[in-house]
């Protein structure tokens, strides 16, 4: 029987400040935000603790509508993350890495639910 791990660290902790001090490294990987119900984003950065912390203080619209309640992480190479950040999408279909449905081949608006506006560098 082949069952998908779909985080190799599969701990889910609670997303909060003091959590993600505690317990998000600051390296380059791949991390999962969930509320009690279901994946809500899969992100990929140079700096896992960066990224969850701006998420944290800096919520995009849809994480303002769909607040996360957990996060859990991976770490990747560099080269490989945005790889497995693809493949944990595709097995887990998170609200907020689908495309915003309402648009047909325009530019994405600030406030849609993909969270590209997250800094690489973080």
């Amino acid at each position: 029987e082949n069952e998908t791990v779909p985080f190799k660290i599969h701990g889910n902790r609670s997303f909060t400040q003091v959590s993600i001090g505690r317990n998000a490294p600051a390296v380059s990987g791949v991390y999962g935000l969930s509320d009690s119900q279901q994946w809500l984003f899969v992100g990929e950065a140079a700096d896992i603790q960066g990224a969850l912390l701006h998420h944290l203080l800096h919520p995009t619209v849809f994480l303002m509508n769909h607040r996360p309640s957990g996060f859990t992480f991976e770490p990747s190479p560099v080269e490989s993350r945005r790889e497995r950040q693809s493949q944990l999408v595709f097995e887990l279909e998170p609200a907020g890495n689908r495309p915003p449905e309402h648009l047909s081949g325009a530019p994405a608006r600030a406030e849609a639910p993909g969270l590209a506006s997250i800094p690489r560098n973080l």
